[in-house]
């Protein structure tokens, strides 16, 4: 389950969200470095609230998660070519949902976390003409198989 919200937030996460200007956007490779471990750090430290709250892992979505995801993009390439023909307010509308739906989804999953450690891969060298770069990532998840990833 860990490993499809890391795979989810991957797909989300190959066009840049807005907010929380102490990371450096226009580096893939170190803002997916840096978000992740901001992100697993306060799931680890604050474990024991989770556990008396499990709807602090919204929060913890919403706050560390959510600002470099462009879930409007998300949405809007989930709906593809529905997209043609449909009203405005429901695409709005399904943007909003769509967005609840995430956060939902990774806190479900983040549930999970006990402290795994992630390994990211060498850094890729970035193409200029993409605006989208894959970054590997490992998860290991002793005695379990580790979990490949790539975002």
């Amino acid at each position: 389950m860990l490993a499809r919200l890391l795979l989810s937030f991957s797909v989300v996460l190959t066009a840049f969200g807005v907010g929380a200007a102490e990371v450096d956007k226009t580096q893939p490779y170190q803002m997916m470095k840096q978000v992740a471990e901001v992100t697993f750090a306060r799931l680890k430290a604050e474990q024991p609230k989770i556990k008396q709250d499990p709807n602090l892992l919204k929060v913890i979505v919403e706050q560390e998660l959510m600002p470099y995801v462009n879930d409007r993009y998300a949405a809007l390439k989930l709906l593809g070519p529905n997209l043609k023909g449909a009203k405005r307010e429901d695409v709005l509308e399904f943007v909003d949902a769509f967005r609840a739906y995430l956060i939902a989804s990774y806190a479900q999953v983040l549930t999970q976390y006990s402290d795994q450690q992630i390994e990211f891969g060498p850094e890729p060298k970035l193409d200029d003409s993409k605006r989208i770069t894959s970054i590997k990532v490992e998860i290991i998840d002793a005695p379990r198989p580790n979990i490949k990833l790539e975002f």
